[in-house]
């Protein structure tokens, strides 16, 4: 087995302050309160191969701030930023060797300087793009037949290209596209009953919905203006899924490609997100990112082909949360129903009046 290389990686010391245990509230809501500043934290902890605490001699500085909770738990970041721009210029000692992990959409707020910030749904273009990852879906025990060629459910005002995308294809009878929030139980079985999943970007370059479309096994096409698929310079995103930023194309992909090529995709697609793409599995290219840049302090590139994938796939791997059972889900959906109804019927405001 090949020895991964030398690169080294020094954990900037945050303050606990920082790394928010819980945020006051879940995005999607269907997830679970965790997300990839998360998982890379977890990840980079259970490999002390690749850390120091010589922050001279490392490599790479990581910013281990967790961006989304403190972003979530103060207005969307307007309000105490005062205070994590202090800890920022605190413990930044080189913001050309530093980098952190942003899921927030647009990344960071705070002035950081030259810090690489590997972003989940960047409003930019930008060559430092990740998954953005939920804890989404649980799959049914009996899966549904096929029905739709393809499908979208979801917010159409997140962007206008959504519109667009509804608008086009509105007419088309094998096309299923419901503009609104609907249960998670009802988005998964509508994603399964397609062929293809319609990603069409949100606020951000990034969607959810490409990544809950793998994991399903159903072949996504993501409708943007930029092609925000990480990784392809070692995911060869083609083989299971399609970019346009073309209406018409988009249309023809929907027409022209037959169900059983489809099909054969979305079993690739599954695969490869098992692999290389959901949680603690896709940090592996984070450090791949990092080694192009051949960046070090003696300003010398690290030679050799890239040992990353090859290593963590043989190696121990941190153990990733689990995804919540299809069962689940269902009772979750049970539940916020009969919430909803509370709601509505007043009670639960004469309740907190007598309280």
């Amino acid at each position: 087995m090949k020895e991964i290389r030398e690169m080294k990686i020094s954990v900037l010391p945050v303050s606990g302050r920082f790394q928010t245990e819980k945020a006051i509230r879940l995005y999607p809501y269907h997830n679970i309160d965790y997300g990839v500043e998360q998982d890379f934290f977890i990840w980079i902890k259970g490999h002390p191969e690749l850390l120091t605490n010589d922050l001279n001699q490392a490599d790479w500085h990581y910013l281990p701030i967790y961006w989304t909770r403190w972003y979530f738990n103060h207005k969307y970041g307007s309000l105490n930023s005062d205070e994590i721009q202090s800890e920022c210029d605190r413990v930044i000692i080189d913001d050309k060797k530093t980098f952190t992990i942003v899921q927030f959409a647009g990344g960071v707020k705070q002035k950081i300087g030259e810090t690489i910030q590997f972003q989940s749904s960047p409003f930019t273009n930008t060559e430092f793009i990740i998954p953005e990852l939920s804890l989404h879906p649980g799959l049914p025990l009996l899966k549904p037949q096929k029905k739709f060629k393809a499908s979208f459910v979801g917010r159409v005002n997140t962007h206008p290209l959504r519109a667009d995308l509804r608008n086009y294809l509105l007419k088309e009878p094998d096309i299923f596209f419901y503009d609104g929030e609907r249960s998670i139980h009802y988005y998964t079985r509508v994603m399964l009953r397609s062929y293809i999943s319609l990603c069409p970007r949100g606020f951000g370059l990034g969607t959810f919905r490409l990544f809950e479309s793998l994991f399903t096994g159903v072949t996504p096409l993501v409708f943007g203006n930029i092609d925000s698929r990480p990784f392809k310079k070692w995911i060869d995103w083609d083989n299971f899924s399609f970019f346009t930023s073309e209406l018409e194309e988009c249309l023809q992909i929907i027409r022209n490609t037959s169900s059983d090529t489809l099909i054969d995709m979305g079993k690739i697609a599954k695969l490869e997100y098992s692999k290389n793409i959901d949680f603690q599995k896709w940090c592996k290219f984070v450090l791949m990112e990092l080694e192009d840049i051949g960046f070090s302090l003696k300003n010398a590139p690290r030679k050799g082909a890239h040992s990353y994938i090859e290593f963590f796939d043989q190696n121990k791997q941190v153990k990733a949360p689990r995804y919540q059972g299809h069962f689940k889900l269902v009772l979750k959906d049970i539940f916020l129903f009969f919430y909803r109804l509370y709601k509505k019927s007043g009670l639960r405001d004469k309740v907190h009046k007598n309280n």
